[in-house]
């Protein structure tokens, strides 16, 4: 039970990927977000998914020794907590850029290739979303690594690597559900969360990614030692 909070608290900290909150606030923005959002979600979704279920699978069927496996988790996790630390750096500088003015996009006049990607249409939207969702996150690495080590069958198995990504979109499976369900009230629903989410995407981003990072590299000299 414990390790099964532990992969919905993982998964919970993947909502805050800064690819799908930076697709969130460009869909929100533009004409017809729920084009957008659903192309994006078709197409990340999917990929997510595949990408997930290769790594969970290999991970399950990997003829590695227990023990050589067991001390190799400690460095597992120690190297992707810096690189959760990096990023989260990363974030934080750009943010600071753009707040100076100084962002290479407003620099030229020219809209970032996301952004650019996600105004061509639905079709680019779902382009978009298999290729960023093929390269899981630190937390869905984790998450998936969690899930491997449960031991279950392949249909749980299976579900359960679903389960966790549709935590993980959940920013962009709510909007589109109101889209769908009450699109008067979505629209104006959407109005005030995409003013909430432009002034702290970065913030919540990097805030996430350097308390998973901070946990990581604990877990892995935890283990280590």
């Amino acid at each position: 039970m414990g390790n099964v909070l532990e992969i919905i608290a993982l998964a919970l900290l993947a909502m805050f990927f800064p690819a799908l909150l930076a697709v969130v606030l460009i869909a929100l923005r533009s004409r017809r977000p729920e084009l957008l959002l659903g192309s994006f979600f078709a197409g990340g979704f999917l990929s997510a998914n595949t990408v997930g279920l290769i790594i969970v699978f290999s991970l399950q069927d990997a003829s590695v020794d227990s023990s050589s496996s067991n001390s190799l988790d400690p460095v597992f996790y120690v190297v992707l907590g810096i690189l959760s630390l990096v990023a989260a750096w990363v974030v934080r500088n750009r943010q600071l850029l753009v707040k100076k003015g100084k962002s290479p996009e407003e620099e030229s006049g020219k809209p970032d290739r996301l952004t650019r990607a996600l105004d061509r249409g639905s079709p680019y939207a779902l382009i978009a979303g298999l290729l960023l969702c093929a390269i899981p996150g630190f937390s869905a690495l984790v998450g998936l690594k969690d899930i491997a080590q449960l031991g279950w069958s392949t249909a749980a198995t299976v579900a359960m690597v679903i389960a966790f990504f549709l935590i993980m979109f959940a920013f962009i499976e709510l909007p589109l559900v109101g889209f769908l369900v009450a699109p008067e009230q979505a629209t104006v629903k959407t109005i005030a969360f995409n003013a909430w989410l432009d002034r702290n995407a970065n913030r919540l981003a990097t805030d996430v990614l350097v308390l998973l990072g901070v946990l990581l590299i604990v877990r892995g000299v935890v283990q280590l030692f």
